[in-house]
């Protein structure tokens, strides 16, 4: 009764020491939970810092592409800067000598009107004279006193005619220049045209490009500006965060030194409980050992019943056996006597084949009735325990 009491006690304390183990490892592992979550608000901040970091990052590299290339586009403005001023500087040098052209071809124009002039002013001075019939000669050309007047004819004729293909000739020259002239003035006035609208269409193509850079210059410092601002927003989130969680950890810190210092006075207690349920285990070892003979004794008996039933099983089969034949013998025997004399001549016949199945029953009834009586020599046998009782035993074979 006393050790039952001390089991109780002892199974009390084990249970309640269990259930104060359990309750500090939930907390523990509460507290190893608070940790992890903390380590992880920790680890989210770190990232949330390299990613707007690498965003930071990032928008400095698209200012500095942005910025790089504002200066190849305003380079390539001066470039058509420059280009439009050769133009400009190539269309002046270009008016200047057509102007200079256009006062040639005037003094040839003018040269060639003198010219005519004089002539036609020399003809119609001789034609007058030709009509007068007045001809002045001087005393030195000598050579027209002594020419006669046809060949004076021919040779007037033959001046005229050549001054009238000379003047068609300069006619067609000047025709010919006019149109030239004409011509170039055209393509000058189309190239002029072309080259102006070309102009205007750079000056609106530039100041499109213009416009839309400085709107995207806007855009793109308005965003940058937004997305440095949600940057510092979230940093100054995930600073306070970090504070908030670095202050659980500091106080979850305190509280697992004091769970810590419960876990240590627990594990005594533990230690106490293990040394007391030691020499209860070894206290129930030695009423094991004062219990297992019993058992034992208990069992043998049990083994012992079950080969007596056995054995009494196979008696009583064989004495059914044995009736069986006893009864086959004796009906046998019966049916001999009350058989008619009719039949008997057929029961002659057959009679030998009766002897040879009775005498090969009798014959394997005797050999296994041998067989037993050999190997069943000993039925029961005694003998003596370790306490000092004596035990009875069963053995077959």
């Amino acid at each position: 009764d006393n050790l039952k009491q001390l089991l109780v006690q002892l199974k009390r304390r084990m249970d309640t020491q269990t259930e104060e183990l359990l309750k500090a490892k939930k907390m523990v592992e509460r507290l190893t939970k608070e940790l992890e979550s903390s380590k992880e608000l920790i680890k989210t901040k770190d990232k949330t810092i390299e990613d707007t970091q690498k965003n930071y990052t990032k928008t400095a590299k698209d200012l500095i592409k942005a910025r790089s290339n504002y200066t190849e586009l305003e380079s390539t403005i001066c470039k058509l800067k420059s280009n439009l001023q050769h133009n400009t500087d190539s269309k002046e040098k270009d008016k200047t000598r057509i102007q200079e052209l256009s006062e040639e071809v005037m003094k040839l124009v003018k040269r060639h009107r003198a010219e005519e002039e004089e002539r036609i002013t020399f003809l119609n001075e001789l034609h007058q004279k030709l009509l007068s019939r007045h001809v002045t000669v001087h005393n030195k050309d000598r050579t027209i006193n002594h020419t006669a007047w046809k060949d004076l004819a021919e040779v007037v004729h033959e001046q005229v005619s050549m001054l009238v293909e000379l003047l068609q000739t300069s006619e067609k020259k000047l025709k010919a220049s006019y149109n030239s002239v004409h011509e170039k003035q055209d393509i000058m006035t189309a190239l002029k045209q072309e080259h102006a609208e070309q102009i205007t269409k750079l000056t609106n193509s530039l100041r499109e490009r213009e416009t839309t850079w400085r709107q995207q210059r806007k855009d793109m410092e308005k965003h940058y500006y937004q997305i440095l601002n949600d940057v510092q927003s979230r940093s100054k989130k995930t600073q306070v965060i970090a504070d908030q969680a670095w202050e659980k950890v500091r106080a979850s810190g305190s509280v697992q030194h004091g769970l810590e210092s419960e876990v240590v006075e627990l594990r005594r207690s533990l230690a106490e409980s293990q040394v007391c349920v030691s020499s209860l285990l070894s206290a129930c070892a030695l009423l094991s050992g004062a219990v297992y003979p019993l058992y034992t004794r208990v069992m043998m008996l049990t083994s012992e019943r079950h080969v007596l039933e056995g054995l009494y099983t196979t008696w009583e089969n064989c004495r059914e056996r044995a009736l069986y034949l006893s009864c086959v013998l004796r009906s046998g025997k019966d049916s001999d006597q009350d058989k008619p004399e009719r039949d008997r001549k057929f029961q002659r016949r057959m009679r030998p084949l009766l002897r040879f199945r009775v005498g090969v029953i009798t014959v394997l009834a005797a050999n296994r009735l041998l067989n037993l009586s050999c190997r069943s020599t000993k039925c029961f046998e005694t003998y003596t325990t370790t306490v000092g009782d004596i035990g009875l035993s069963v053995s077959v074979g």
